[in-house]
């Protein structure tokens, strides 16, 4: 008949379980925490979406394997339009709501794979890998439209607009950094051109008086849509 091993034994054995069994549950913890923290640090914390840095270290490797890979990749810049206005005569608390109801709808508007961000303000910025400038301008419109049809303030104010700037990878812009500015250029001159418009850097202006932005030339070819549906 086997003896048991005296208690002392046992308690010794299973010091090294326990002590390992808690360094687990500390490395654990610690590695929530980071992931906690580097989400906190990423994230807009008004709207959700990516901050700019989060926005900037996206970009630079969706542009990187682009460049590698010879993919397409646009870009879109928007800002909503009268901003200051909103919060000059309804004060902060309902400009912050309009911020949140934008960035919900570009949310919602875009493919998972697509990155959005939160510029600064009243800007926005949207990634879209895989996309030439036909497809961009399909997404660029679908924000734009969905925004004028579903951010208003009611009958004392109107309806909400953004303006948007487009701009594409390999054809108007060399790096992540032109891709960007490209795009806040061409958003500047849908501000210029009547705002609640789509501009294509370098290209074609597409107003939001537009009744169907799908009857328009640049949105009849079924590939593009069907790429960004």
């Amino acid at each position: 008949m086997a003896r048991s091993r005296p208690a002392t034994t046992r308690q010794a054995n299973s010091a090294p379980r326990q002590r390992v069994s808690l360094m687990e549950r500390m490395i654990f913890a610690l590695a929530r925490y980071a992931t906690a923290l580097e989400e906190k640090i990423c994230v807009d914390s008004l709207t959700g979406l990516g901050n700019q840095q989060y926005l900037r270290h996206r970009l630079s490797q969706e542009f990187t394997r682009a460049a590698r890979y010879g993919r397409d990749l646009s870009l879109l810049f928007l800002d909503i339009d009268h901003f200051k206005v909103i919060n000059d005569t309804y004060g902060h608390e309902l400009g912050n709501a309009v911020l949140v109801k934008v960035s919900s709808i570009i949310q919602d508007s875009i493919r998972k794979t697509d990155i959005a961000a939160r510029y600064g303000g009243e800007e926005f910025v949207v990634v879209l890998p895989e996309t030439p400038a036909q497809g961009a301008v399909v997404a660029a419109e679908r924000i734009r439209d969905s925004v004028a049809h579903g951010a208003s303030l009611g009958r004392h104010f109107g309806r909400v607009t953004v303006s948007v700037g487009v701009s594409y990878y390999p054809d108007s812009a060399a790096s992540a950094e032109d891709l960007l500015c490209g795009a806040d250029s061409a958003m500047y001159q849908a501000k210029r051109g009547g705002r609640n418009r789509t501009t294509v850097l370098g290209g074609d202006e597409i107003p939001g008086d537009v009744p169907d932005p799908e009857r328009s030339p640049l949105f009849v070819a079924p590939d593009w849509e069907k790429l960004y549906l």
